[in-house]
């Protein structure tokens, strides 16, 4: 099986954070293969950003989702889903969606652990669209910028890991989310120091996506999801042309 990971913002290491992340945790079962947006933020830290990114991934699901089984959208906002999954043909499955829905089967209580004051609307607009609100009892959006570098020191990780068992502590949680594609491949260090289960949203969305592959649901011929077609479009690229454009004659 092959799953294609994208990340629309243009941090490479993300990508390959979010890479190795993935493909320890499916090893054998899934090729995983990433692709890098090209233009836009470098990441998400506010709604312009946000949707600079949805655009972006809508356009390198076009380019690059071919003869794969699956897509991972590798922005934990989840931006540009709903998008993707209207315009593709196989499963989408996004970071955030996908860490809500695992953790709602190992608990009640849930918190969200992120990078930054500033993301919290994003992530809480977009929990309430998913109507998983009642079920989030505590955010934390922590500053600590040394984890947006591509090598971070082990203070960085300690301080992660501290803030997190401090969110368990303080707010009874039966499970915790840890939600940011920058944050992807610290789990099983974090989780070492938790009392709680832990939730990676790469990982979750990337066994989603397996599993629904597996599953061969079919694709939507008809309703709200169904691809757009014969659509006059300008400027655009040649695959999102292909795709959903008039056709020639």
């Amino acid at each position: 099986m092959k799953l294609l990971l994208i990340n629309p913002n243009t941090s490479e290491h993300v990508s390959a954070r979010m890479l190795s992340a993935a493909q320890a945790s499916l090893g054998r079962h899934a090729q995983v293969v990433a692709v890098t947006g090209v233009r836009g933020p470098a990441v998400v830290g506010s709604r312009t950003e946000n949707t600079l990114a949805a655009a972006h991934a809508v356009e390198l699901a076009a380019e690059h989702a071919k003869n794969v089984d699956a897509v991972v959208l590798g922005i934990s906002t989840d931006a540009g889903l709903a998008a993707l999954r209207e315009l593709l043909h196989v499963p989408v499955t996004g970071m955030l969606e996908a860490a809500l829905m695992s953790a709602a089967q190992l608990g009640s209580r849930i918190g969200l652990l992120t990078l930054g004051q500033r993301m919290l609307p994003l992530y809480q607009e977009q929990v309430q669209a998913y109507a998983m609100g009642a079920r989030m009892v505590a955010w934390c959006g922590a500053t600590l910028p040394a984890l947006y570098s591509p090598k971070p020191g082990p203070e960085a990780i300690d301080l992660l890991c501290e803030q997190a068992l401090a969110m368990v502590d303080q707010n009874d949680l039966d499970v915790l989310i840890l939600s940011g594609a920058v944050l992807a491949g610290y789990r099983d260090i974090v989780a070492q120091r938790l009392p709680v289960p832990l939730v990676d949203g790469t990982e979750a969305a990337c066994w989603q996506a397996f599993a629904l592959a597996q599953m061969k649901p079919g694709v939507h011929a008809r309703g709200s999801y169904a691809t757009p077609s014969q659509r006059k479009l300008t400027a655009m690229g040649q695959a999102m042309q292909d795709l959903i454009g008039l056709s020639e004659g």
